[in-house]
């Protein structure tokens, strides 16, 4: 099981042509069929890896954007979830604090709390200004223990 995530690099190839096929012929619906017309590729990009996010010591469960896309923050099976720099690569922050396997991640829309769960149902919610648990609560059922900010 590989232990680590990786971010990549999606950049739209100059040399690929969309047209779009507008022919009501064969349509009766209101969509459009768009192809590609390439000069040196067949297709429209080019996918590159960015960053290979290492340190987990367990595999990772799930992984969410901070809300301003500079940060990605990755939970595991060793109990932890790190923040991770978008741009570098580099680790901002790693925290422990579940007894169990930690696998969910929700963030706030204004990017200030990140919330994490566990196996036992233990929700705790993380200020990442301070970087310490503003909050930590249990919960009884597994759609609780999905926490998402709204």
């Amino acid at each position: 099981i590989d232990l680590s995530a990786k971010l990549w690099h999606v950049r739209r190839n100059e040399d690929v042509l969309m047209e779009e096929d507008d022919d009501d012929d064969d349509n009766d619906d209101d969509t459009t069929t768009i192809t590609n017309t390439t000069k040196n590729t067949n297709t429209p990009y080019t996918i590159s890896e960015a960053h290979h996010l290492k340190g987990h010591k367990a595999r990772l469960c799930s992984v969410a954007f901070h809300p301003m896309k500079q940060h990605v923050v990755t939970t595991s099976f060793d109990h932890t979830w790190r923040l991770w720099d978008v741009e570098t690569g580099s680790q901002l922050l790693l925290q422990d604090g579940h007894v169990k396997e930690t696998y969910g991640v929700g963030m706030h829309p204004d990017g200030s709390l990140c919330s994490t769960t566990d196996f036992g149902g233990v929700v705790q919610v993380w200020d990442l200004r301070s970087g310490k648990s503003a909050c930590h609560f249990l919960v009884s059922t597994e759609i609780e223990r999905e926490i998402l900010f709204v």
